[in-house]
């Protein structure tokens, strides 16, 4: 019986997790790419040549937040279970 609730608190878990995981990537890019001042995240990457920053910054920009969003509704999607 103890094993069986577990399985059940574990899928519900995932669920949640599946979930969650796209929004925590969308506020920190939100967070990296918008909010935090570009010459601090350019000093965290002093090593990357600057044209591969700039690729970064766009990527992490304009790429990465439509691609989380896309992500968390295909999880929503099968959250509700519209798969």
């Amino acid at each position: 019986v103890i094993a069986s609730e577990q399985a059940q608190l574990l899928h519900q878990l995932d669920g949640w997790l599946a979930l969650l995981l796209p929004v925590s990537f969308l506020l920190v890019t939100i967070f990296v790419g918008w909010r935090m001042p570009r010459p601090l995240v350019r000093g965290e990457l002093y090593r990357a040549p600057r044209w591969l920053f700039f690729v970064w910054w766009v990527l992490l920009r304009w790429v990465v937040p439509p691609l989380c969003v896309a992500l968390l509704l295909w999880q929503l999607r099968g959250f509700a279970g519209l798969q």
